[in-house]
Formats: structure tokens, C-alpha cells, sequence
């Protein structure tokens, strides 16, 4: 970063003793002012993508926002956002406007309150994170409809475990959202050694409360299309089906571990089928999240369900999902003529859409062809 301007922005960041208020519109400036210093060695292109991306979730945290980034996506969001926000506090006047900031009650942001937390807790800066742990303005703080509980959700922090937040693992953001659901959709908190901290996801969950954990949540999901370009669904689910579909595979296996989830009650996804078809026409689920399902639930290999009655294998073959074909196709117990509810195959499927490359996959598999 230019370290001159930097500084003189710094400089800028006064308290005014007297009123005990803060000219937080200075520390905003400093932190847009290092992340364009920090991505000037970026090309046009990809600085204008991030731009774009930043300006969409900076700006207001909004479902259709959310659903045009990738989790790791987000991550890199927060990457710029923490390392700008690094920058100013390690100057100490800063960190003092920060707390004068906090306890005036001027700090109203909630994404950028949660993004100083996160900071003020990562660099030892313990003055700021007890001042903010205290106030409940600034707990409750909101942008676009999430507080700051369901942004430290979004970035896997373990301050959600603080007994700060007890109280906010049932705070619903305005699109419907719990933390337990923001965390289902952008991965789990993980531990120093790199596993799911099951003793928070198991606090999130009984905090949360049983009715909660199995009542659906609207998003938009990039979907698998039949034809042409990726396309969208607004889709109602529930935790496990969130974790799903946006293909958190370690906090899949971590929910089904834990006795407040029934698999029965997340089975059926309305407009699509199982937990199977539903990784199948995400687009951000895996390779890996179809194996850990055909695990856990060997019966939905097989199972008809969705508006057609397609087992997933046919599903895959409608949607031009190779790879999904090829490891379904290696149970034997998977029927590759299986009909849906109108008589067609997976290879009628294959040849009315024109997937040429699943129709030479299943020919391959001795597909019925005279059918």
C-alpha cells in the first residue's frame, strides 16, 4: 500500500473527546484506499470482477448477491476486506477510534463490525474485542438484513461460539437465515487441526432448536441445466439439504453424524427429489458429496422421485452430467433403463436433449437401444 496516503487517512481517524464520537466515514476511506493499493497488481479484468463481487456483498448482503459467489469467492471478499482492516489497526489511534466508536454506538455496519471482531481477535487486540463483545448495538448491527453473528457464520469463525452470541443462534436474518444455516451453506468452523469443531456445530444446533433445524430457508441455487447455460431455481431446504446443495461435503458428513439431525426429515426436496438428485443438478456440489450420499443412503441409488419420477441415475443422463453417470453406473444395483413415470430411459433422455457423450457412455454400458 502507499504508505504515505495510508498514513495521512490514519492521521484523519480523530476522536472528538468531548462528544466521544468517531469520523468513521475516515476508516472506511483507509480501508477502500488499501484494497485498491492491494490490487493494483491485478489485472484490468480481474480487478473489476473483484470490484463487482465486493461492491454486491460490501454494498448489501442480499440472497441474489449470495447467489452469484462461490464460497470461495466469499473467502477471498473477506481475505481483502480483513487484510484493508489489518492495515488500519495496527496503528493504535485507529484501534482507540474503533472503541470510541463502538461504545458512542456509532458503529452500525454490521458487516464491518464483524469483519474489526474478527480482526481485533486475530491481531490480540483485546481492548477492542471486549468493547464490542459488550455492546449489543454492535452485536446486532445489520447490512442488508444479516447481523453480524450470520457474517462471522459466512467467514467459519469460532467467535461464534463466545457466550457473546448464545442469544443469536436463533437470530433469522431477513431472507430467513440462522447462523446453523448460514454455516450449512459456506462450510463449518474447523479447529486448529483442520477438523469440523463438532462441540459449536452441536451448540448451534441446540441453540437453534429442533423446529428450527428442519424448517426450509429460500435460496437461489445455480442448477444443472437440461440445455444451454447454467440456470436458477428458488429452492426451499433445510440444513442438511443447504449443505447439500451448495456442497459442503465435511459439514454433510458432521450433520448426519449428530443426533439432532434425522435423515428422514431433509429426504425430500420439493421440485427435485432426494438428497442424491439434489447434488446431482447443483452446480457447486462434487464428485465427493455424491460418494458420501450413496454412503449414507445406499436405497436413494435407486429411488424414483422429482416431478418425473427419474432415479438419479436418469437424472444425471437428463442433465448431461457425465461424470455423475460413470460413478452411479459402477453400483450394480443402479438400473441404467430404468423408466420415469412416462416410459423414458436414460438414453431416451440422453438422445432427446442431444448429450452426445452420455449416449455413447451408456451404449458403452449395454444400455437397452431397441427400446
Amino acid at each position: 500500500p502507499r504508505a504515505n496516503e495510508t498514513s495521512q487517512l490514519l492521521d484523519a481517524t480523530d476522536v472528538d473527546a468531548s462528544a466521544g464520537r468517531t469520523n468513521a466515514q475516515s476508516i472506511v476511506r483507509v480501508i477502500e484506499t488499501g484494497e485498491k493499493d492491494m490490487d493494483r497488481q491485478h489485472s484490468q479484468t480481474e480487478t473489476t470482477q473483484e470490484e463487482r463481487e465486493d461492491a454486491l456483498l460490501g454494498q448489501q448482503l442480499t440472497d441474489a448477491a449470495l447467489a452469484e459467489l462461490t464460497p470461495a469467492k466469499f473467502s477471498q471478499f473477506l481475505a481483502r476486506k480483513k487484510a484493508a482492516l489489518t492495515l488500519v489497526l495496527q496503528k493504535p489511534e485507529a484501534a482507540t477510534a474503533l472503541i470510541q466508536s463502538i461504545k458512542s454506538g456509532d458503529a452500525t455496519d454490521g458487516l464491518t463490525n464483524a469483519l474489526a471482531l474478527m480482526v481485533a481477535q486475530e491481531q490480540g487486540l483485546t481492548a477492542v474485542t471486549q468493547a464490542a463483545l459488550k455492546s449489543d448495538l454492535f452485536l446486532y448491527s445489520k447490512t442488508g438484513g444479516w447481523r453480524v453473528v450470520h457474517v462471522l457464520a459466512m467467514a467459519g469463525s469460532p467467535l461464534l461460539g463466545d457466550k457473546a452470541f448464545e442469544n443469536h443462534y436463533v437470530e433469522a436474518s431477513d431472507s430467513g437465515h440462522l447462523p446453523l444455516h448460514v454455516l450449512a451453506r459456506f462450510g463449518p468452523v474447523v479447529t486448529a487441526e483442520g477438523q469440523v469443531d463438532m462441540r459449536l456445530l452441536r451448540k448451534l444446533l441446540i441453540g437453534a432448536g429442533q423446529p428450527n433445524i428442519n424448517t426450509p430457508v429460500k435460496v437461489l441455487l445455480p442448477m444443472r441445466p437440461i440445455v444451454g447455460a447454467t440456470e436458477t431455481m428458488t429452492l426451499e431446504l433445510t440444513v442438511l439439504q443447504l449443505a447439500v446443495a451448495y456442497g459442503q461435503v465435511e459439514m454433510t458428513r458432521a450433520l448426519l453424524s449428530t443426533a439432532e439431525i434425522t435423515a428422514e426429515s431433509h429426504q425430500n426436496v420439493p421440485g427435485v427429489g432426494g438428497l442424491l438428485h439434489l447434488a446431482i443438478v447443483s452446480t457447486l456440489s462434487s464428485h465427493e458429496m455424491l460418494q458420501a450420499l450413496a454412503q449414507a443412503f445406499p436405497a436413494e441409488l435407486t429411488r424414483k422421485a422429482g416431478p418425473y419420477q427419474l432415479t438419479p441415475f436418469a437424472l444425471a443422463a437428463e442433465r448431461n452430467h457425465l461424470e455423475a453417470c460413470q460413478y452411479l453406473a459402477s453400483h450394480r444395483e443402479v438400473g441404467i433403463n430404468a423408466t420415469n413415470k412416462d416410459g423414458d430411459a436414460p438414453l431416451h433422455l440422453a438422445a432427446r436433449y442431444g448429450h452426445g457423450d452420455i449416449i455413447k457412455a451408456l451404449i458403452a454400458l449395454n444400455a437397452e437401444i431397441t427400446k
